[in-house]
């Protein structure tokens, strides 16, 4: 059986390191160096008895990945990014008066809310991370969290995404 190759590879890592791009902030050559050196690991201990290589690539990749989040105090990707304005099109000072003035006519529990999605808590980062198929903050997360640590009933954080909704 003939060694993998990193080219036929490469697809695979950028895909995972992208997602961890978008949801965490990392940078992806830092990401892309990683997976290049898990990649060569992976080499040396595969043994093709334990299944498909690209599958074990697969899941070091993605541990190693998640270690870094653990280990490292990232910072979470800044509201513009979070919200899909890149310094290349944000917009103008207009908007960001029009938003400030909605978020400012939301309750006080809905902006607790919006606060909890920008100030992301650690044990919120710890669930995200545990997510299998979406590794971001989802409204189910939220409410998971709202719940279980802050107290909430789940009737006042469905009444709080109400009005975030109609507001924003």
């Amino acid at each position: 059986m003939t060694k993998p190759v990193y080219e036929d590879y490469a697809k695979l890592i950028a895909r995972i390191a992208w997602r961890f791009v978008c949801c965490y902030g990392f940078e992806i050559d830092e990401l892309m160096s990683e997976g290049y050196i898990v990649f060569s690991r992976c080499v040396d201990n595969w043994q093709a008895k334990q299944g498909c290589f690209s599958t074990y690539l697969y899941a070091n990749v993605q541990g190693r990945f998640k270690y870094l989040l653990r280990s490292k105090d990232r910072k979470q990707p800044s509201r513009e990014y979070v919200d899909g304005v890149t310094p290349d099109n944000s917009p103008g000072p207009e908007w960001r008066v029009v938003f400030k003035r909605s978020l400012q006519e939301l309750s006080a529990d809905a902006q607790f809310c919006i606060k909890v999605i920008w100030d992301t808590p650690a044990e919120l980062y710890g669930w995200i991370i545990d997510e299998k198929t979406h590794p971001m903050i989802t409204i189910k997360l939220l409410s998971r969290y709202l719940n279980k640590s802050i107290g909430w009933p789940y009737s006042k954080i469905g009444k709080c995404f109400d009005e975030i909704r109609q507001v924003l």
